[in-house]
């Protein structure tokens, strides 16, 4: 199988590196998406590219937003470098040894490979140093919500069901286009022996009532796009959606752990409202 990976980039510099790294040898190529960074990660980008055969960079004039620069990569992958599979991964995930493999393995003994479309990783939260999702002693098991990054997804999915809705921009892409296959009647499979070291965000822990809670400090725009893409998701997707109560969480948790909490929850209370009448503008 020919898989390409990409990457969506946005000023991680340096670090960029560990993910390719990690996923260099794993797959057929990697296709870097930049979304506007800074000349620190366009050099970084430009050397790994110039040294690497493997390795195509696509530089944005400015931020696209994740699905649209996972759509621009995907697109090239299947039609300049007929992917089969595309791997999508977070510029700061790391694969852990032989993980793509280990997916590939349980994909060729499924029986029912027509209705396969994603193959996903255990995803295991550096920060909280535990599993994101539920790993059990199965070799695979059925999953609604496999998370973007980590992502196998077959090429040929996209031509039937479109590609990521771009007009969410960030947060949910991967939930809507989830979604979308489990209404077409495809599987997503969670390959439990493959592990994605993932980080959800730059998280900090503060002990509330003897229990340790883990706060994610998203700036002012990333509050907005979660608390309006989630009345989207609500509105489209009433028999399937999960996470009807994150509204009410991030609102409490803004309140409890943020230092600009008055502001954060103006951007919350937007998104809420934009959201209810359908205003989808960047």
């Amino acid at each position: 199988m020919n898989i390409c990976c990409v990457i969506v980039t946005y000023n991680i510099g340096k670090e960029i590196l560990r993910t390719y790294q990690s996923i260099e040898k794993q797959v057929n190529k990697v296709i870097f998406v930049d979304n506007g960074s800074n000349d620190a990660t366009v050099s970084v980008l430009k050397e790994i590219s110039y040294n690497n055969e493997n390795c195509d960079v696509i530089f944005c004039k400015k931020n696209e937003g994740i699905a649209r620069a996972l759509n621009i990569g995907i697109k090239k992958g299947i039609s300049l470098y007929n992917a089969d599979f595309i791997l999508t991964l977070d510029h700061d995930s790391i694969a852990s040894e032989n993980m793509v493999k280990k997916m590939m393995a349980v994909y060729e003994r499924l029986k029912d490979k027509e209705n396969i479309a994603i193959l996903s990783p255990a995803i295991y939260d550096i920060n909280k140093k535990d599993y994101l999702t539920t790993v059990n002693d199965k070799e695979f098991q059925n999953i609604k919500e496999p998370i973007q990054s980590g992502s196998l997804i077959k090429a040929n999915i996209f031509k039937e069901i479109g590609f990521y809705n771009e007009k969410l921009f960030i947060y949910y892409v991967d939930t809507d286009l989830c979604y979308r296959l489990l209404l077409a009647n495809y599987s997503l499979i969670q390959c439990n022996k493959a592990i994605l070291n993932h980080e959800e965000g730059k998280k900090t822990s503060k002990k509330v009532l003897g229990k340790i809670v883990f706060y994610n400090n998203y700036g002012n725009n990333a509050v907005y796009y979660r608390a309006r893409n989630n009345i989207y998701m609500r509105k489209k997707y009433k028999n399937y959606f999960e996470s009807k109560d994150r509204l009410l969480k991030d609102f409490i948790k803004i309140l409890i752990f943020d230092s600009h909490k008055m502001k954060k929850n103006k951007y919350h209370l937007l998104g809420v409202i934009h959201g209810l009448f359908g205003i989808y503008k960047k």
